[in-house]
């Protein structure tokens, strides 16, 4: 009689530059490490570990995002927000869809259109058209997407 075959478990971990694991494989997910965290998912929730493995920021999040100009992009259900290093929120939970920021911008979808906000939360510009959606400005311009289709804003 054949022993049944056992399921793999996939997990995420990480190595150093000569090769040698620093943090066990232990994560079902896994970004790399920005501004010195690292965000990490484990059964169904996201949250944050330093470079040697320690949760910083508590396994809370729906989905969670590598930091960005000292802020990163979660989500709790079916809403955005922004965090910061310590894990409190910076900006509410309020975006259907969001970006990171940089250059002290963020594009994100609120109020059924595509704006920017700077790190305060408040729209600090808002496109003469109406954008499908929005990149991240370099040299000073910022790819826009509009879909004739829609008709209308998002």
């Amino acid at each position: 009689m054949k022993k049944p075959m056992t399921a793999l478990i996939e997990k995420w971990g990480y190595i150093d530059e000569t090769g040698n694991v620093v943090i066990s494989p232990q994560f079902n997910q896994a970004t790399r490490f920005t501004e010195g965290l690292a965000a990490v998912k484990i059964e169904e929730k996201w949250g944050y570990i330093d470079q040697t493995g320690n949760v910083v920021i508590s396994l809370q999040f729906d989905d969670a995002k590598e930091f960005a100009e000292g802020l990163a992009l979660v989500r709790v259900e079916a809403k955005l927000g922004y965090i910061d290093k310590s894990g409190e929120l910076a900006i509410p939970f309020q975006f259907a869809e969001a970006h990171n920021f940089f250059q002290g911008l963020a594009a994100v979808h609120f109020n059924r259109a595509w704006v920017y906000i700077d790190k305060t939360g408040k729209v600090a510009l808002q496109p003469p058209v109406a954008a499908a959606n929005l990149g991240i400005f370099s040299q000073g311009l910022a790819r826009v997407w509009v879909n004739p289709k829609s008709g209308s804003r998002c």
